[in-house]
């Protein structure tokens, strides 16, 4: 398995990634093509499992997405001898005692995630707490050993760990991705969704070709996660040909190869039928319309037009069966135009801050084509009454990873059966697929968290560069409505905003007393960059200001760290591209429960971390005692 880095996304530029081989004809002579956004090139067809086909969206996807599309899963690879034994050899690493300021209301992390294999990486938590029973847990990971993603659950407030558990993909399927997201409904029930990778064949002409297909594979547990039922595929993206024969009897037309990214899953209750649930399920769909072209006689692709759609889809019978998926966002297009950008506009790294201006319909229109813009990573919530907001990430017309970018809402008040237009929550600088110090890919981290606080004020934070320090890679950004969602405040910066380190992955979430929490990764505490902690700060006034204290020292602070050491992120999978895409935290009344990806600095290990802050009335944390588990060692039960 040869591992390539991926290049930062140039605005002026299209998509191409395709892989080029030769048909036939010396002259053509076989190449391979991996490169990342460029002009593209047309592309011979290929039979080699059509791969080639999802390659362009290999920057525009969450990690585990693009582990499948670039070749780097070692789920469908095998690892080379090497990297084998060492993964197999490393020692685990002794987990240092915490720092008192770590003590007090939060208990010390212990690991969740056992390793199960020689992989051992853990990822991309979901997590989730029973509304029955606030010490009932759910834990879902993307896990590079096992086919399907790992659970683990918890019933003892995160004391003792049960798992990891599997719920076997669709039937016919090859395997997933990962990108798990959990959501209980107010019955007990439990669901889970992710990412099911499969094939199809198409035909061109007399040629025959196979290409993978994404699934979303949707399954119920109603015993708190101990067994599932088979899953149901939801939504499907499959490969289209869309051809004619001509009068020379070549084909003409082209093909659509489709992708699905970034699930989401969420249960209210249905504004029609209080008494009864809707489960909802948000992702991104991905359409890759290739053009038939000639090259004398050998048929080949032209560049793509790359189209991406929110959608969803709604099941009003605990997941038996789910309406057609409808569109929420309006398509957005990379269009495979040669030459020159596509907007006159300039860069958003050249305007001052106070130029920054609020992208408006009209200003859409008149943007000069061609454009390139993406939606991706939706986020859903559901208000008391049973109102459905859901947020996605834009990153406007003038291009990708670069530029601008904003955060879009639609909310619906029939349970899901009809949207609002989307509205503008916020605009700011929007982050690239890496960041200059890391190899991570955290573009992710500028996909919107969701949650709701007390009167259903709507809080939403995303990693922005922030416009007062244009030269600082990583800020994070809570925009918020506090009347659900019918205007939105100018953004308010929640870490400490002074330093240039980094904040990635934040999480949000809001407590039963009121209280709105976040959590993030950080780099401010290494000089060389490469070392994040679990940084956590509380806000009591609606988000309006953030800040800490100490309860064993009565000290206030912008914020805190939680983590007991620093995970060195070179660790990561793939060279240390690969932390998966989040951090997470669930609400249990008053308490709270975090997860994150913690790695040691002596092996490559990735495991899912977890701490609990208990709330005043809660009294002393329970969960680890106060006394950190030793690193590579699950928590006890796990």
């Amino acid at each position: 398995m040869t591992a390539t880095r991926s290049k930062p996304w140039r605005g002026n530029r299209i998509v191409c990634g395709v892989i080029a081989v030769m048909l036939a004809l010396s002259a053509l002579s076989s190449a391979r093509s991996a490169t990342s956004p460029v002009r593209a090139r047309p592309a011979p067809l290929v039979s080699q499992a059509g791969e080639f086909l999802l390659a362009p969206l290999a920057d525009l996807v969450t990690p585990a997405t693009w582990l499948a599309i670039a070749g780097e899963d070692p789920r469908r690879a095998i690892l080379p001898a090497s990297a084998r034994q060492r993964q197999e050899l490393a020692a685990p690493a002794a987990a240092t005692p915490a720092p008192d300021e770590i003590d007090g209301d939060f208990s010390g992390e212990q690991l969740i995630s056992r390793a199960t294999g020689p992989v051992a990486v853990s990822v991309s938590p979901a997590l989730v707490v029973d509304p029955r029973d606030p010490r009932h847990l759910v834990l879902a990971a993307t896990d590079l050993d096992l086919p399907s993603p790992a659970i683990y659950s918890s019933a003892d407030g995160g004391a003792t760990w049960d798992g990891p558990r599997q719920v076997p993909y669709l039937p016919g399927d090859r395997g997933t991705t990962g990108n798990a997201s959990v959501a209980f409904g107010r019955d007990g029930a439990l669901y889970l969704a992710s990412l099911s990778v499969g094939a199809d064949r198409f035909t061109l002409g007399n040629a025959g070709f196979e290409t993978p297909t994404i699934q979303v594979a949707v399954s119920r547990s109603d015993d708190g996660g101990g067994s599932w039922q088979d899953p149901s595929s939801t939504a499907r993206a499959a490969v289209q040909t869309m051809t004619m024969v001509d009068e020379a009897g070549r084909t003409r037309g082209e093909i659509r190869a489709g992708a699905i990214d970034s699930p989401a899953l969420t249960a209210g209750v249905d504004p029609a039928n209080p008494g009864n649930d809707i489960l909802y399920l948000t992702y991104t769909e991905f359409t890759l319309r290739y053009p038939i072209l000639y090259a004398d006689e050998i048929p080949i692709l032209g560049a793509p037009v790359i189209e991406s759609t929110i959608r969803l889809a709604r099941s009003t019978d605990r997941g038996e069966t789910w309406s057609a998926p409808i569109a929420i966002s309006p398509v957005a297009a990379i269009a495979a135009a040669e030459g020159g950008s596509p907007s006159s506009a300039p860069p958003a790294d050249e305007r001052p801050p106070s130029s920054v201006p609020r992208i408006t319909p009209a200003a859409e229109a008149g943007a000069e084509e061609p454009r390139e813009q993406v939606v991706q990573g939706p986020a859903l919530a559901v208000l008391d009454d049973g109102t459905l907001c859901l947020a996605y990430f834009d990153s406007t017309g003038d291009g990708v990873q670069r530029g601008l970018a904003r955060v879009m809402v639609a909310t619906s008040r029939d349970g899901g059966r009809t949207f609002s237009e989307p509205a503008q929550a916020g605009i700011f600088r929007e982050i690239p697929l890496t960041p200059r110090t890391l190899p991570i890919r955290w573009w992710s981290s500028g996909f919107p968290r969701l949650a709701v606080g007390a009167n259903d004020a709507l809080f939403i934070v995303v990693t922005a560069r922030a416009a007062a320090h244009p030269t600082d890679d990583g800020d994070l950004l809570l925009l918020r409505s506090l009347d659900r969602g019918q205007q939105w405040e100018e953004p308010v910066v929640i870490d400490a905003g002074a330093t240039s380190s980094l904040q990635f992955f934040p999480a949000i979430a809001a407590t039963a007393n009121g209280a709105l929490h976040a959590v993030w990764g950080d780099t401010r505490d290494d000089p060389s960059g490469v070392r994040y902690d679990i940084l956590y700060a509380e806000s009591t006034d609606n988000g309006a200001s953030w800040a800490v204290t100490d309860p064993r020292k009565s000290v206030a602070a912008p914020d805190r760290r939680i983590s007991s050491q620093p995970s060195n992120a070179l660790f990561a999978y793939a060279g240390g591209r690969f932390l998966g895409d989040r951090f997470a935290l669930a609400p249990a009344g008053d308490d709270l429960a975090i997860a994150w990806v913690a790695l040691p600095d002596t092996g490559p290990r990735e495991a899912i971390a977890l701490s609990r802050k208990l709330g005043e009335a809660a009294g002393s944390p329970t969960p680890g005692n106060g006394t950190p588990t030793a690193w590579g060692t699950p928590g006890s039960g796990a």
